[in-house]
């Protein structure tokens, strides 16, 4: 009570705010009282306080017994000021140590710990705001917004990497967006944490790209596998399979001989007329690309861009359906529009453009994206990079990048282990692609 006149009369806090917390809620054995009273009225930097009977133990952690296994914790441990349960607390019990009652100025005083030079009083004018409140008995110390971002160690799942404070029902803490390592309680702790974050999150971040770079896009597209037999197409797809402009599905030669040997000249799938001329397919075609079918409006943009179809070549308005087809969700489009922009061709030239669609499109399934990856990686030099992305290929079903690594092998530049990988996952998934009808109509040189 004496404590609380001396800093009513400092401060010029009514008493009467004081009025609902009573003696016996707030008692407090000799020594803390005193050291309140100490706390208060001396002028002197906190750090040159050394007796065991002072204010030192009482300045700890504000943290609930059950978040720390040390009843204790450690002055240089990052501090969680928040509110301070004093009803029906028996100052002999160790917990209460545990949860002291800090008043304003030694809230502020503790934060500042580590500069001796400052003196108490001059922390007391910044911080002297505090709510009580009657009904729960407890007290709210409030710290200034300048305050509130003390770079901490202790950057553990739970707590602000910046500040220390622990997440609760008021306080939601978020991930770093780009390397999900560290939580964060608001922005301006990130900004505050950022110049000593910033090299790890960097790392981490081309750790995390890398990561799913390598780890997506290990299955084929929808497109790659027959829709009659189910089979997985033998890569080049345009060789052992046909196009249908009617339905616009991939066919593979196999299922195509056998809807002719039983009498059926029509579309294997949809059993529609196949087109007689050019003139027929461009109709089909563009019956599909007004319903805005992804696929149909891939393949007009692959005419203009060959001239192919009766159409005159513009690779500029090609360039605009790829675009158009990959807005609808052509995983195919995305590839194209890679090569477009890598060579230049109906756009300026922008390689690194390119490269962005190719890694859109292989960790989406795309064969050759992914091929194209390592053969870009491997002029870099980076060939254990490059190894990477072929071993995927390979085991997709490219025989290309089978054979660039095993020429790698011979160079040195990949390993045994390597190269054996390769050529297993290339087999496995050939033996996949085999049926009686593809080997026939492979036999029979169907095209």
């Amino acid at each position: 009570i004496s404590a609380r006149i001396a800093h009513s009369k400092k401060h010029g806090v009514a008493l009467s705010d004081w009025s609902d917390c009573e003696t016996k809620r707030l008692e407090m054995n000799h020594d803390a009282k005193m050291a309140i009273s100490r706390a208060i009225e001396d002028d002197e930097g906190m750090a040159d306080r050394s007796h065991p009977g002072g204010y030192r133990h009482i300045l700890t952690r504000m943290a609930d017994t059950s978040r720390s296994k040390d009843p204790i914790p450690r002055m240089n441990e990052s501090s969680e000021l928040g509110r301070v349960q004093v009803e029906g607390e028996d100052p002999r019990n160790e917990s209460f140590r545990a949860r002291p009652f800090l008043l304003p100025n030694l809230v502020a005083a503790f934060c500042s710990f580590n500069a001796p030079t400052r003196s108490l009083i001059d922390w007391r004018e910044a911080s002297t705001d505090y709510k009580v409140e009657s009904r729960t008995r407890t007290i709210h110390p409030t710290l200034p917004r300048s305050m509130s971002c003390v770079p901490v160690t202790d950057d553990g799942d739970e707590a602000c990497a910046n500040c220390g404070k622990h997440g609760n029902d008021t306080i939601k803490l978020k991930k770093c967006t780009a390397c999900r390592l560290v939580k964060y309680c608001g922005v301006d702790c990130q900004r505050a944490h950022r110049k000593q974050h910033k090299k790890a999150c960097k790392q981490r971040a081309a750790e995390l790209k890398d990561e799913e770079l390598y780890s997506q896009g290990h299955e084929r597209l929808e497109g790659d596998f027959c829709p009659i037999c189910t089979l997985p197409v033998h890569i080049p797809i345009h060789e052992h399979s046909g196009f249908n402009t009617c339905c616009m599905k991939q066919i593979c030669h196999g299922c195509n001989l056998a809807a002719q040997k039983r009498g059926m000249n029509d579309c294997a799938f949809c059993r529609t007329p196949l087109p007689k001329n050019d003139a027929d397919g461009m109709a089909m075609v563009q019956s599909r690309v007004l319903k805005k079918d992804p696929a149909a409006i891939l393949f007009l943009g692959e005419k203009y861009f060959l001239g192919e179809l009766g159409l005159q070549k513009d690779m500029r308005r090609a360039v605009d359906l790829f675009a158009e087809a990959a807005k609808l969700g052509s995983v195919g489009a995305l590839y194209h529009l890679g090569i477009a922009y890598y060579h230049g061709e109906g756009v300026q030239e922008d390689k690194a453009k390119g490269v962005q669609f190719f890694t859109k499109a292989a960790m989406q399934g795309h064969v050759g994206s992914r091929h194209n990856l390592g053969c870009l990686e491997g002029q870099k030099g980076n060939h254990d990079r490059a190894v990477r992305h072929f071993l995927i290929s390979a085991k997709m079903g490219d025989g290309e990048s089978v054979e660039t690594i095993k020429q790698m092998f011979i160079d040195g530049e990949a390993t045994k282990e390597q190269y054996a990988k390769a050529l297993k996952g290339y087999h496995n998934t050939m033996e996949e692609t085999k049926s009686h009808e593809r080997e026939e109509a492979k036999s029979l040189r169907w095209k």
